[in-house]
């Protein structure tokens, strides 16, 4: 169907011809030849951290009508990296999904000739699929899989690593804590435009940590104290619920107004207040993507 070079369908027919050549030639042999063309290698599970997917195992080509799954379970989240990818464009693919049952959250759908870009699971598992049609073949994929967490003094909450700096006893004012974060690289204050869900799960991970009546500098600001508030990344901040408290913010005429997390007694959670933290040090929340754990 023209979705591969001359000289690859050269090379999977050649391969083919071979195998069948050999089983007709020697019957003793059906058996052994016959077991490799049915792939007992299309498939598997793994439960570890680390590992390598490669299909066919025996290298050459994946055979015709192929429907094979790999489940890959981890500790935590996991990063795929393809190292190669050959299969027949629009006709043959590989699903990955996010999570060890079939139908999770598809992640990518890839056929055709070019590696596809890493993929990061939000689950500790992954759910492959590999299918091809009753003709034409390629070499197959090879790809392989590492977790993904945190690195100390990070802890891992939702889909991302945050830095808690009470932890270590330090405060400075807001636009220090902002060069105090920098200092881990890739690390800002902590915004909650990405993964609004974790939000709720920082208000638990502070209760859980007796951490009240603190404040805690985060990533929004109003840069010139007209109501345009924006997290550190640049978007805009949304002025409802979940994020400011009772009768928040209350601009002040300054060059820079920020916002900071604390506790409110009404409803024992926290909110986004602007007032006593503006100007004095207080503690802080550093935000980071989950990384390569090596």
């Amino acid at each position: 169907r023209g979705s591969h070079s001359v000289s690859m369908q050269q090379l999977c027919l050649a391969f083919c011809v071979f195998v069948s050549q050999q089983v007709l030639a020697n019957p003793n042999k059906k058996y052994q030849h016959s077991k490799r063309m049915f792939n007992i290698d299309c498939g598997a599970e793994y439960n570890t951290n680390r590992g390598t997917i490669r299909h066919p195992l025996s290298g050459g080509c994946y055979l015709n009508n192929e429907a094979c799954t790999w489940i890959i379970r981890a500790t935590t989240h996991i990063q795929i990296t393809f190292s190669s990818f050959d299969v027949e464009a629009n006709y043959d693919y590989l699903n990955l999904e996010d999570g060890e049952i079939m139908g999770s959250p598809l992640l990518g759908r890839f056929t055709g000739s070019s590696v596809p870009s890493p993929v990061y699971t939000s689950t500790h598992a992954a759910h492959l699929i590999f299918t091809s049609d009753g003709s034409v073949n390629g070499t197959g994929f090879e790809l392989h899989w590492e977790p993904l967490g945190c690195v100390e003094p990070f802890v891992s909450i939702g889909d991302f690593c945050y830095y808690f700096s009470y932890s270590n006893n330090v405060s400075r004012n807001w636009k220090e804590a902002r060069t105090y974060c920098h200092i881990f690289g890739d690390t800002d204050l902590a915004v909650f435009d990405k993964a609004p869900e974790d939000y709720r799960k920082i208000f638990q991970y502070l209760s859980d940590n007796g951490v009240i009546h603190n404040y805690l500098h985060v990533g929004a600001f109003d840069e010139h104290s007209d109501g345009s508030w924006k997290f550190v990344d640049s978007r805009l901040v949304d002025m409802a619920a979940p994020y400011w408290g009772h009768k928040e913010p209350v601009n002040h005429d300054t060059d820079l107004n920020h916002a900071c997390l604390f506790h409110e007694d009404s409803d024992f959670d926290y909110r986004w207040k602007m007032g006593d933290c503006r100007d004095g040090d207080s503690y802080f929340i550093c935000q980071q993507d989950i990384v390569s754990i090596t």
